[in-house]
């Protein structure tokens, strides 16, 4: 004998499956629609820069060019709207650039390692002058004024005549200076391989003081604000220090080596390790205000723009990450590893990417 009522409980089960399995896959398609509008719009690869060699790119950027130096020896200005070559810039040499470089009024300076720190005009591409050191120049210049001043692997830290390249005097900090300095009006503070944090007296051109850490320090330093300076070490600590008399005001630790540039914004410092953890850090108080990791190893950045802080990490990607929380708010897989510069040209975050090329994605708004 049919049961009938099963048979209906049967088809009716089936009619909501189905009902159900309808609107679910509605509900998938509207999020991925949803999702690919706001890549499209805020944060879409606008271009890709792909060079005839493949030496791993460093970004510099007045905002109406983007510079790059790439570890061939190849130097371009870009327009940063578009991707296109300017022919502005177009200098090349057999020589690895693998310093960041930077901006000086029209030229270009660079460090190179052939020892060499050269500038190059950023109209007619040409070398202006070279000062030869005694060791290889990854640190990237810092311009103050008239002067430029970088550190190099022989141990010296540089100060030379923007104009013609002039060595106007050096002082030996011990051992080799992998990074940016931080300028100050009557200090210039750098971090060494043999683990110490220097301040270098302008005025009388020597050394004012040093402090030891527990590893190499092979991050940029930067300035803060009230006379202080940061700079972050391999011991996993980002130091905060009075520039005038060296003393440590207090230290951050993060998990991982700290070699990654801080981001300083009115009383807040921005901190990354290469193990992916980021932390803000409100200067006054000395408190941490999040702390949060990222799931991969971070091998480029911190740079920002209005409300987000941007990395590039091993895996591929360039992360986006709220500055008020420390969340992920997206992220871009680019396709190789971020082990370039990434920084923030006009409405865009430029990325150098460990193929050589150059990738620029539109930043979030």
């Amino acid at each position: 004998m049919i049961d009938y009522r099963s048979r209906w409980q049967r088809q009716r089960r089936r009619r909501i499956q189905i009902r159900l399995g309808i609107v679910a896959a509605a509900i998938i398609f509207i999020a991925a629609t949803i999702a690919i509008i706001c890549g499209y719009r805020h944060g879409r690869v606008v271009w890709t820069h792909r060079p005839l060699n493949h030496g791993l790119p460093r970004l510099c950027t007045d905002d109406s060019r983007l510079y790059v130096a790439w570890a061939d020896g190849n130097v371009k200005g870009i327009d940063p709207r578009t991707g296109k070559a300017l022919g502005l810039v177009d200098f090349t040499r057999p020589v690895a650039f693998q310093a960041i470089p930077t901006i000086a009024g029209e030229q270009l300076i660079v460090g190179g390692d052939d020892f060499h720190i050269r500038a190059i005009s950023t109209d007619a591409g040409q070398q202006i002058w070279d000062y030869q050191t005694g060791g290889a120049v990854r640190a990237q210049p810092v311009v103050d004024k008239r002067q430029i001043l970088v550190g190099s692997d022989d141990g010296w830290l540089y100060c030379l005549d923007a104009e013609k390249g002039r060595g106007l005097w050096r002082v030996y900090c011990g051992s080799a200076i992998g990074a940016r300095a931080a300028v100050t009006e009557t200090r210039v503070v750098v971090g060494t391989a043999d683990g110490k944090i220097v301040g270098i007296d302008r005025a009388a051109q020597r050394i004012a003081w040093s402090r030891s850490t527990e590893g190499p320090v092979l991050a940029p330093a930067r300035p803060i604000g009230d006379g202080l300076v940061t700079v972050g070490c391999d011991d996993g600590k980002q130091y905060i220090v009075d520039a005038e008399s060296g003393q440590v005001k207090f230290k951050v630790e993060l998990a991982g080596l700290i070699r990654r540039e801080p981001i300083v914004e009115h009383h807040r410092l921005y901190l990354a390790s290469n193990s992916g953890e980021i932390v803000a850090v409100d200067v006054p108080s000395q408190e941490v205000v999040w702390r949060r990791t990222i799931q991969a190893a971070l091998t480029s950045g911190l740079t920002d723009k209005g409300q987000y802080l941007y990395a590039g990490t091993e895996t591929g990607q360039i992360v986006a990450v709220d500055k008020d929380s420390g969340l992920v708010r997206h992220s871009w897989q680019i396709g190789a590893p971020v082990t370039g510069s990434v920084i923030v040209s006009g409405e865009v975050v430029v990325a150098g990417l460990s193929d050589g090329r150059v990738v620029a994605i539109s930043a979030l708004q």
